[in-house]
């Protein structure tokens, strides 16, 4: 309604209701919202908290691209935030560009260096730019702390890529123990098959590999 438009298109009014559409999940009308208050200008010093809204509600709309464009927006105007930082490693990690996603990685584990989500998908990267000896060691530190079963079965299939079976045998078999029972792990194991021969495993040496556990 054009009447109403210059007392409804405020900071005051229009952040509540774009923050109440981030809480309810309705992530396109958050956007709509959020986009329109940067249209008309009304962010008044909450430029940072802003973007970083807008980006989550991007990213929680898969659209990557666009919510790494807001992230970077409010990193210009608040630096270093750890949340933000750990956002964009998220958004560049679904978005493929690993070596991107590492370098936020590491600022957010230089903050929180026993989070061992943050360990593992330091790991991951590695792994998929190919820096197999540097992922096992962020793969080591979380079995040095308390594993998972997915964390045994990802170390071991860095160990095997890089050539090392004996030691990956050993770590598929404490997934197995950390899993409960063998079904549950080749459940797993199955998932990450095509990631496997993309890292070289030969195809005929996966039944191999599961006759050793």
């Amino acid at each position: 309604i054009p009447a109403l438009s210059n007392v409804l298109y405020s900071e005051d009014i229009l952040f509540p209701i774009a923050d109440f559409y981030l809480k309810k999940e309705r992530w396109n009308e958050a956007i709509e919202v959020y986009e329109e208050m940067e249209t008309i200008g009304a962010l008044q010093g909450r430029g940072a908290e802003y973007y970083q809204k807008l980006g989550y509600a991007l990213q929680k709309n898969k659209k990557y691209a666009e919510a790494i464009d807001a992230y970077l927006k409010a990193d210009t105007l608040k630096p270093d935030n750890i949340w933000n930082n750990r956002h964009l490693a998220i958004c560049y990690r679904l978005n493929r560009n690993y070596q991107a996603a590492l370098s936020y990685y590491k600022k957010v584990e230089e903050a929180t260096p026993e989070d061992t989500n943050v360990i593992f998908h330091i790991g991951s990267c590695l792994a998929e730019l190919g820096q197999y000896e540097e992922a096992m060691k962020y793969y080591e530190k979380i079995i040095e702390q308390k594993p998972l079963a997915i964390d045994y079965m990802n170390a071991g299939h860095v160990a095997w890529t890089m050539g090392d079976i004996q030691k990956a045998a050993a770590l598929y078999g404490k997934s197995i123990t950390a899993n409960g029972n063998r079904e549950r792990f080749l459940e797993m194991f199955r998932k990450d098959k095509e990631a496997l021969l993309k890292q070289g495993i030969q195809e005929e040496d996966i039944p191999l590999m599961l006759d050793l556990l």
